[in-house]
């Protein structure tokens, strides 16, 4: 391990201090390099933990006035939640080194410190002055302790203090255990009132209400039985991101359908001073969808029609769906590399009116090969399908062909799904592996939502299959899933339709300005201080 500890200073390290620095060569780290730069995620001040702390927090800090010290709170997946300050003018010494609210402080980025150490190990640790693997952390001392949820006995959080490494004190670390656990006590008084209120909502509504009611919490799930008959297990994430799209606390209704095939009206109310939502769930009248019914009349038309979405986002089988499985498929990529394309595809466009013809990814098309197509499709008797990727400034060739097209489709991106993203995955593993007991837990479901799914719905099928495999019984848990999902997903909450348009925005702006930050910034009117806020935000390179 001698390569590891180049670095060391002075006297041995503890043995936890040493498995960290090992932590942190591997992870790439040098002591030399400062904090790296991380995602900067919400903070979500209504949670259980937030809730909780606040008190203690506020006790902690009026003990540390007027010192060099400060307390951070750290959320379960690290990240910094709260920040209180001994002295105002220690905020400048923690921005420094990125210790403020949003930033996951774990070791990946930050190195050997009692925030990211204690979040390691799930155990209380000091990590003083030279103790730090990051020679910019070296001018501070400091002392972590979990918090664990006592009912769940997960790790909540976790709460730190920090000062200067000259002052450093035995006395800090009973001081910071001590909080901790009375953060865990209000928890457990918190929770126990909790589940009053989410009861005594449930029977409320219960005895007013003939229909399906439920109460989701992470740790209650209440229903009567017309909610136990129409409602299943796997319906819950659907239900769940309800909550999650809106972000806010008023009542949200929409239309769903759930795992069954029932088409319902879902009522969600928040109840105030938990994580729990009451949902009244009212089957509809009619069993006909909209989408269904667009698609049977789009499917009589004649007139030729266009299906735009990006890479993986299903065009090829959309069109397929308008046109028939038995229309004839022209791939314009093949325009490049066979002479004979365009006479071919001109020719079976003079045929018989009663075949389809899809002609497949038409912006890969040469320009003089659209031109000659144009009035082909146009004055053809036969129902054409045509289908692009998203084009900003196509060519005029290639714009006057689609233009022929007045029944137009555009596929929204996997990301920008939002509450129906749910209904769609379980569609997709329905498709995938036909009848069966497989189901997509809950907390994996979450998991998914979390990504942003560059890949669409080709990314999708590709990552159930993984995670399938040969079952076909059971839960799809967050460990059946690839790596690259759990990483992406487990760094804060899903983003609204909304936040999702604007992620599309600035990321099309970047491409378009090849990567230019101030071009880009100016392109979409903003700062580029609020750029690279965004940026981080949506995990988008910068």
């Amino acid at each position: 391990m001698s390569g590891q500890l180049a670095h060391m200073p002075g006297p041995k390290l503890r043995p936890e201090i040493a498995n960290a620095w090992h932590r942190a060569h591997i992870n790439g780290l040098d002591p030399t390099m400062e904090v790296r730069d991380s995602d900067i995620v919400d903070v979500d001040h209504r949670s259980r933990l937030m809730r909780a702390a606040a008190p203690v927090l506020d006790a902690m800090i009026a003990e540390l006035s007027d010192t060099h010290f400060s307390v951070l709170l750290a959320d379960k997946n690290c990240a910094i939640v709260d920040r209180k300050l001994g002295q105002r003018d220690l905020s400048q010494t923690l921005d420094r080194v990125l210790a403020v609210p949003g930033v996951r402080y774990v070791e990946d980025n930050t190195g050997t410190n009692s925030l990211a150490t204690a979040y390691e190990l799930h155990q209380p640790i000091a990590v003083t002055g030279e103790e730090h693997f990051l020679e910019s952390l070296r001018v501070f001392c400091c002392y972590g302790a979990p918090v664990i949820d006592p009912l769940t006995h997960r790790l909540e959080g976790v709460l730190d203090v920090t000062g200067p490494a000259t002052e450093y004190t035995a006395l800090l670390g009973p001081f910071v255990r001590r909080a901790a656990r009375e953060i865990e006590l209000r928890m457990i008084e918190a929770a126990r009132s909790a589940e009053r209120q989410l009861l005594a909502a449930f029977h409320t509504h219960a005895r007013r209400k003939r229909h399906a009611i439920l109460v989701l919490s992470p740790t209650v799930i209440l229903s009567n039985s017309t909610a136990a008959d129409l409602v299943a297990g796997e319906d819950h994430s659907r239900l769940q991101a309800l909550i999650d799209a809106s972000q806010g606390t008023a009542t949200v209704v929409q239309r769903l359908t759930l795992s069954s095939g029932s088409e319902v009206v879902v009522r969600a109310h928040p109840v105030v001073g938990t994580e729990g939502v009451l949902y009244e769930v009212v089957p509809c009248t009619s069993s006909k969808s909209r989408r269904t019914e667009r698609r049977r009349t789009t499917s009589a038309v004649d007139a030729p029609a266009l299906v735009v979405g990006e890479p993986g986002a299903g065009r090829s089988r959309f069109a397929v769906e308008l046109a028939g499985p038995d229309s004839h498929h022209l791939d314009c990529a093949d325009s490049l590399k066979r002479d004979t394309w365009l006479h071919d595809s001109l020719a079976l466009l003079e045929r018989d009116a009663d075949q389809t013809v899809i002609l497949d990814d038409v912006h890969m098309l040469h320009r003089r090969d659209a031109a000659a197509l144009t009035p082909a499709v146009r004055n053809t008797q036969a129902r054409v399908v045509m289908t692009s990727s998203p084009i900003k400034e196509s060519d005029p060739e290639i714009a006057a062909l689609m233009s022929v097209a007045i029944d137009r489709h555009e596929l929204r991106p996997l990301r920008q799904y939002g509450p129906k993203f749910p209904d769609l995955a379980i569609s997709v593993l329905r498709e995938l592996f036909g009848p069966h007991s497989l189901r997509i837990a809950p907390s994996t479901m979450r998991m998914l939502m979390a990504h942003t799914w560059p890949g669409n719905i080709a990314e999708l099928r590709a990552v159930l299959s993984a995670s399938v495999q040969d079952r076909r019984v059971g839960d799809i848990a967050v460990s059946d899933l690839p790596e690259y999902i759990v990483a992406n997903g487990s760094g804060g909450r899903n983003l609204t339709v909304l936040e999702a348009a604007e992620r599309d925005a600035i990321a099309k702006a970047l491409a378009n300005n090849g990567g230019n930050k101030s071009a880009t910034a100016a392109e979409l009117g903003i700062g580029r201080t609020t750029l690279y806020q965004r940026l981080r935000f949506f995990k988008l390179p910068h």
